[in-house]
């Protein structure tokens, strides 16, 4: 009998070591590429044609559905969608009006917002209530930075510190005085 590509050999029985006949292991069976390819494609074929029949029954079920409405409950439906639509979009309205309201106020308006699993409470009237909003948040505080120079003051021009350069030639004790006076510190 002759062999082609989609057929594999018989293997003999072999004879263990007490005389028993065994089948020898069998080896898995192998395609050539061409055909294993031919079968994807015809399986992809049936993939689509099933996700486009089904597709269409929902479409066709839908269709029914409003032929066997009437007009009075279609009317109701579209209002009822509408409404939905009008009640998302005032949410967003009302979310960026909070998060504006924040800004400023907190590091990142957009987080806070995402970690307030109902943001009524910390909204009464519309606005908003720092004192409790950074209670709950206190991560998103906003940094305070270094004392406010003002211009012609020596003696503010002098102490204002900018960077870690500013530092070098001081020594400890007045690092941590500036560090006291300007950032809440104490060593």
């Amino acid at each position: 009998m002759p062999e082609d590509a989609n057929t594999k050999p018989v293997e003999p029985e072999t004879q263990d070591a007490e005389g028993e006949t065994q089948d020898a292991a069998p080896e898995p069976e192998t395609f050539d590429r061409e055909y294993v390819e031919k079968l994807r494609k015809e399986a992809a074929s049936y993939r689509t044609k099933l996700r486009e029949r089904e597709e269409a029954e929902k479409a066709a079920a839908e269709a029914k559905r409003q032929a066997e409405m009437s007009a009075d409950e279609r009317a109701k439906e579209a209002e009822r969608k509408a409404e939905k639509a009008l009640a998302d979009a005032e949410a967003r309205v009302t979310a960026a009006e909070r998060r504006a309201a924040l800004a400023g106020k907190v590091q990142s308006p957009e987080r806070v917002m995402r970690l307030m699993d109902d943001p009524e409470p910390y909204f009464p009237d519309g606005q908003p209530d720092f004192e409790k909003i950074l209670a709950d948040f206190p991560e998103y505080a906003p940094k305070t930075g270094p004392a406010s120079v003002t211009p012609g003051n020596a003696t503010e021009t002098r102490e204002a510190i900018r960077g870690p350069q500013d530092f070098r030639g001081k020594t400890a004790a007045e690092i941590n005085a500036y560090l006291e006076k300007h950032h809440d510190f104490t060593p």
